[in-house]
């Protein structure tokens, strides 16, 4: 075996081992007290000084990242680490890659609970109805699902499932730490271009369930990385939209009954 195969394994046993140490933390916080701060949609974070709630929401957040979208990333940390493999500080750039993508993840992570929290101080100066509530649980559903029609969509998901000539028109050669936080930074912005639809189904929801991070990031991971991924970008956005219409119609449906 080749030092490089074997450099090659260590790195995907890592991956997988700090994947799964994610899932068992965000388990192990889902059954523990503190369940109701993993929780997005709850009231905890209304009672909590700023600061605290919003490290906390981060600190879920960041879990759910590694959990949910390290694994859709792996091909491009592969192909960086067969680029960059005889260099001499390649731990440390692989190393930059991960906190670039993942940095601009938890910064979107920051904005939205920023934006939650103004939408709740808001909405705390009024009577909001269930109704209501689902009205705008579905226009975000709808505009999730238009969303993947969108030509944004498309050149987003693209750039995230051609990994190496992503890497190859943007690596200039130098070993430089700044420029694999840079590559991982960019590669993130299009990966949230690419699957912030369904993180948003995350928040929106307030779940906590775990099962469904996984159906999540399953489907992210198969639109990113599979051979049929481009595929089911339409079907996915027809469910979207199909889900928007049943959160308006279907309680309708059962009052009238």
């Amino acid at each position: 075996m080749t030092p490089q195969i074997e450099s090659k394994r260590i790195l995907i046993l890592l991956l997988l081992s700090l994947v799964l140490l994610s899932w068992i933390s965000l388990w192990v916080w889902n059954e523990s007290p503190a369940k109701v701060f993993l929780g997005h949609n709850s009231s905890s974070f209304s009672n909590s000084i700023g600061l605290i709630s919003g490290l906390i929401f981060i600190l879920g957040w960041t879990l759910m990242v590694f959990a949910m979208m390290l694994p859709t990333t792996i091909p491009l940390i592969l192909s960086f680490h067969n680029l960059i493999n005889d260099e001499p500080n390649h731990k440390t750039l692989i190393i930059s890659l991960i906190i670039g993508y993942v940095g601009i993840w938890s910064a979107l992570g920051l904005a939205v609970h920023i934006i939650h929290m103004a939408i709740h101080l808001i909405a705390s100066q009024y009577v909001i109805t269930s109704g209501t509530t689902r009205i705008i649980v579905a226009i975000a559903l709808a505009l999730c699902g238009l969303y993947q029609f969108t030509n944004l969509k498309y050149q987003c998901l693209i750039k995230c499932r051609s990994p190496f000539s992503f890497i190859l028109a943007r690596w200039h050669g130098n070993s430089s730490i700044k420029q694999a936080l840079s590559l991982g930074y960019k590669h993130g912005i299009y990966c949230i271009g690419c699957c912030w639809t369904l993180m948003m189904l995350m928040f929106l929801t307030g779940s906590t369930n775990l099962v469904l991070m996984m159906i999540i990031g399953g489907i992210m991971a198969v639109e990113k990385n599979s051979y049929w991924g481009l595929s089911i970008k339409n079907p996915l956005g027809c469910l979207l939209l199909f889900t928007a219409a049943a959160v308006v119609v279907w309680p309708l449906v059962i009052q009238n009954q």
